[in-house]
């Protein structure tokens, strides 16, 4: 295709839910029961984030400390 002529393009996406997402931190066969599950594996996300940043720091990239994570709207 030649970028100086008038051309066509293919774009495809797939939309999910923020329960579908969730879903998918866990095994398939504790995906039905995540919503009890999602504690724990909060507190492990949060910690490898920590963890993460740690090493961003000591590298020198500046983190932004205020952010904080949206709550799951699918726990209320």
């Amino acid at each position: 295709m030649d970028p100086n002529q008038p051309g066509a393009y293919f774009l495809s996406f797939e939309l999910q839910s923020e329960e579908q997402e969730a879903r998918l931190y866990f095994a398939p066969e504790d995906r039905d029961r995540w919503r009890a599950l999602w504690p724990e594996r909060e507190k492990q996300l949060q910690q490898e984030r920590r963890e993460a940043e740690a090493k961003a720091r000591a590298q020198g990239l500046e983190i932004d400390e205020g952010y904080e994570d949206p709550p799951l709207l699918g726990l209320r």
